[in-house]
């Protein structure tokens, strides 16, 4: 049976067929599952599938507000973002429209998710976004030092880009930077279980090594973000908190700069990720440190970290 989260999902099903998104039949209104019957033999531990067809139909969606569906008119797989509207407005949609609007050079240096597609029915008080499906920062572990610094580089661009475009993120963290890779699993993925085997069994799926294949990280989520008209007009801010709410902006009452924020977000999601999984060179560390200096005004600007790394 399907969660009562998920319950929302089933009413558009067909609405967003018709729009060229096919969802899971899970979640078509007249779907009824049958099962093949267990394997005596098979160990209750193991994660196996007895249901008929598809067997990804089983699975319950783990975030509510995110589903996974299929662009018909070409297959591309992709998520699809439910965000709910207030005072007739997305707030998440109008920041990547106003990133895709001021990025009018389409700069390599961009690294915003990119925003595929909007959808808003009559009834609901949701916008939908439709973007590529993305893979996890860890789905495959870091093997090299070119490997950890190529991802810290690619960081540090697209934090720096969005910041030349008076854009401040305000939530990045291991959650919000994903990864695009399309040839790093040959035999491909599970996209609801990044890393195992496209099967009913839980087995991990071969993969290369990042530096044998293309690899692109996106910054995601900007659902805290907020956009600046220009330079002069930023502000200190005080509304909401991201993943890390121990970065020390958040241990007053005062307001604060959104910008350096980030850049002590960059270290710290840097020193999850890198320092604290992996035996790395003295400089990293020593770097990842300066973002993450106490007082706001001793932290380089993004830019500035980009152009010393």
């Amino acid at each position: 049976d399907l969660l009562d989260s998920e319950r929302w999902w089933s009413r558009w099903f067909a609405q967003l067929a018709q729009d060229g998104y096919q969802l899971r039949e899970r979640y078509d209104p007249n779907w009824v599952p049958k099962f093949w019957p267990v394997p005596d033999w098979l160990p209750t531990r193991v994660g196996y599938s007895p249901l008929r067809g598809d067997w990804t139909n089983g699975v319950y969606t783990k975030f509510v507000g995110i589903m996974d569906a299929v662009r018909t008119v070409d297959g591309l797989r992709v998520v699809i973002k439910r965000v709910p509207i207030r005072d007739g407005k997305c707030h998440e949609a109008e920041i990547m429209n106003i990133i895709h609007e001021r990025d009018v050079d389409k700069d390599a240096r961009n690294h915003c998710v990119p925003l595929l597609d909007r959808r808003d029915y009559t009834g609901s008080t949701y916008s939908l976004l439709v973007m590529p499906h993305l893979l996890p920062l860890d789905v495959i572990p870091f093997e090299t030092v070119g490997e950890i610094t190529d991802f810290v580089r690619q960081v540090l661009e697209g934090v720096s880009f969005l910041h030349s475009l008076n854009v401040a993120h305000r939530d990045i963290g291991s959650n919000n930077v994903m990864m695009f890779s399309p040839d790093l699993f040959p035999s491909g993925t599970c996209h609801l279980y990044p890393g195992d085997v496209l099967g009913r069994l839980p087995l991990p799926a071969k993969h290369l090594s990042r530096r044998q294949v293309y690899v692109r990280y996106f910054l995601i989520d900007f659902g805290l973000s907020w956009a600046f008209s220009s330079y002069e007009a930023r502000r200190p801010m005080r509304t909401g908190r991201g993943q890390y709410k121990d970065a020390p902006e958040f241990s007053g009452s005062r307001p604060y700069d959104s910008f350096a924020l980030d850049v002590w977000c960059i270290g710290k999601l840097f020193k999850e990720e890198i320092l604290d999984k992996y035996r790395t060179p003295i400089f990293l560390s020593e770097f990842i440190a300066t973002l993450m200096q106490p007082d706001p005004l001793d932290r380089p600007t993004a830019a500035n970290a980009l152009a010393t790394f």
